[in-house]
């Protein structure tokens, strides 16, 4: 008798279980219009969510009998939203409504490899980007994805940080935010401390690994980044996101977007606040940001205006740490050592930082001449400045053009001292694309005109010693002008129905001058030209839905960057 009451007692607490494991809800996610399915779409149930699959495909296991919400979402579509009462296993078919507006994705089309490029890259959607921002720079987003080898000066992640590709660092991987260029025209680098927690302001970015399409900007050798930051959203939200980690790192950042106003316009914003003492000694990071976005989505036409602001003070930490003091004192930073004549150590300079303020400016309009004819148009500004400031032991007089200094019978011809050095830039642009897809045949025409100018100099803000006047001024002043165009066309053609054919031509002419003095008091004039011409041409084999064949040759050419003109 006790065994049978046993057996009805375990009966009674595993059925339930079992009946609540074996409710599912499955279903797919289509267009209402022609049928198709939408991969990729977002699919919450309740703080549940996943992305539906190639075939618009979606499961949701292990769900409790009661009430559910449900919301459905894809880009260019309107949400789908309803309250489920589960009683048992559903079978649900998702039909989204298009919205009757262009969509903001033809602003990057032209420059994404897409699946039947014979390019080797890594798309990342907006769930896998807000999945690993927690406040480190944009490099440390990249960290799972193929070839890439990402390092901090810091030793936190936050701060000046670098990203190789393929071996190949930033002054070789092409950089683009909504289609414009990111790279520095003179030293090609991207230093993405000036850009603090883009990552909260971004729908998607793809990373081409190798040569990859044409774009426009710097030459990419190792690989290219192109960024597309936050598109269309059909409702309004409100965020604040606050993240906490080691060696007293933090970020707080708050959003807002108004959802479609009027059924047409659309507004964004972000402000972003993040800090961090660093791993290595004294490096400290104090970062600020902000992002705002204002656009009208007509059926045929787009018009989008997009302001990013960011403002870093970091203390130097790029000098890395010597061999001999890994072992025992893995964080020793001898930036801002200071000491006296005679050689002993005084302690550290506490304003041994970096400062600059960068701001992007940009313009987007796209129109729609027919569903296979489209073009986009984009104007840029960019204004840079900024300087970093450093304490220096010993140095000559001569050095910084100073006179020396007589005291008594003395001549002193060396001092301590602090010096700042100073880059003030501009940078403008504007980019036009033509777009045209018809059953088998894409094509994609394209060009940029871009200029460039930064004011490179120095200052002296202190000496220990000098002859009255000597200090505080300029000790070398420079210009360097750039100007480039490019030219692009890319063709993609489907051949059959598991073979593409692609072929990319470019054309690029730099015009490059330098007027002034180094800071090493000798003359740095001269001026460069170069003429381009990059072709890529390749060929795609769909072996199945997830698998392909690809083989492509492409060749690359760029400019020298600023330092080997020295």
């Amino acid at each position: 008798m006790v065994k049978k009451i046993l057996l009805l007692l375990i009966m009674a607490t595993v059925l339930p279980v079992l009946v609540y494991a074996q409710i599912s809800i499955t279903g797919f996610v289509i267009n209402s219009k022609t049928g198709q399915p939408l991969p990729g779409a977002t699919v919450k149930l309740d703080d549940g969510a996943l992305a539906s699959g190639k075939k618009g495909e979606f499961l949701f296991s292990n769900i409790k009998t009661g009430s559910h919400k449900l919301v459905v979402s894809y880009v260019g579509f309107s949400t789908y939203k309803k309250n489920l009462l589960i009683k048992g296993d559903k079978e649900l078919t998702i039909q989204l409504n298009p919205i009757s507006y262009f969509s903001e994705e033809v602003i990057v089309s032209a420059f994404r490899a897409g699946d039947e490029t014979p390019s080797s890259h890594t798309n990342l959607n907006q769930k896998q980007i807000a999945k690993e921002n927690l406040g480190q720079d944009l490099p440390y987003l990249l960290t799972q994805t193929p070839s890439v080898v990402v390092s901090s000066d810091a030793g936190a992640g936050v701060g000046y940080t670098g990203i190789r590709i393929r071996g190949t660092d930033l002054t070789g991987i092409n950089v683009t935010l909504n289609g414009v260029p990111v790279n520095d025209p003179e030293s090609s680098t991207v230093y993405f401390v000036d850009l603090p927690d883009l990552a909260s302001s971004m729908e998607s970015m793809q990373i081409q690994r190798g040569v990859g399409t044409s774009t426009n900007g710097a030459a990419a050798f190792g690989a290219s980044i192109n960024i597309k930051t936050d598109g269309f959203a059909d409702d309004p939200y409100a965020e604040y996101a606050f993240s906490g980690g080691s060696f007293n790192t933090f970020k707080n950042a708050v959003k807002f977007g108004t959802g479609v106003l009027g059924g047409k316009w659309n507004f964004t914003g972000r402000a972003s606040v993040i800090s961090s003492d660093g791993y290595i000694d004294r490096a400290t990071s104090d970062l600020k940001s902000a992002y705002f976005s204002g656009g009208y989505y007509g059926k045929k036409d787009i018009v989008k205006a997009i302001v990013m602001l960011g403002k870093e003070k970091t203390y130097q930490a790029w000098y890395g740490v010597p061999k001999d003091s890994l072992e025992n004192n893995p964080t020793y930073n001898p930036a801002g050592e200071m000491y006296d004549s005679n050689g002993n150590f005084l302690g550290y300079y506490d304003n041994q930082t970096d400062n600059y303020l960068q701001n992007y400016y940009q313009l987007h309009y796209a129109h729609q001449f027919s569903s296979s004819l489209n073009l986009t148009s984009a104007l840029f500004y960019t204004k840079g400045k900024g300087y970093y400031e450093s304490y220096k032991n010993d140095q000559k007089f001569s050095k910084y053009g100073m006179a020396d200094t007589i005291i008594g019978t003395d001549t002193i011809n060396r001092t301590n001292l602090i010096r700042q050095k100073w880059l003030d830039n501009d940078y403008y642009g504007l980019n036009l694309t033509l777009n045209y897809q018809k059953e088998n045949l894409k094509l994609n025409f394209g060009g940029s005109w871009n200029q460039y100018q930064g004011d490179h100099y120095g200052k002296i803000v202190w000496a220990q010693i000098a002859r009255l006047g000597d200090h505080d001024r300029n000790w070398y002043f420079n210009t360097g002008e750039k100007t480039y165009y490019n030219l692009f066309v890319k063709g993609q053609y489907q051949l059959a129905k598991a073979l593409n054919l692609y072929l990319d031509m470019q054309y690029r002419y730099i015009d490059y001058s330098i007027d002034g003095i180094h800071d090493d008091m000798s003359s740095f004039v001269q001026n460069h030209q170069y003429n381009f011409f990059n072709p890529k041409a390749g060929v795609t084999w769909r072996l199945a839905d997830e698998n392909v064949l690809f083989a492509s040759v492409a060749v690359a050419n760029r400019e020298p960057s600023r330092s080997d003109f020295r």
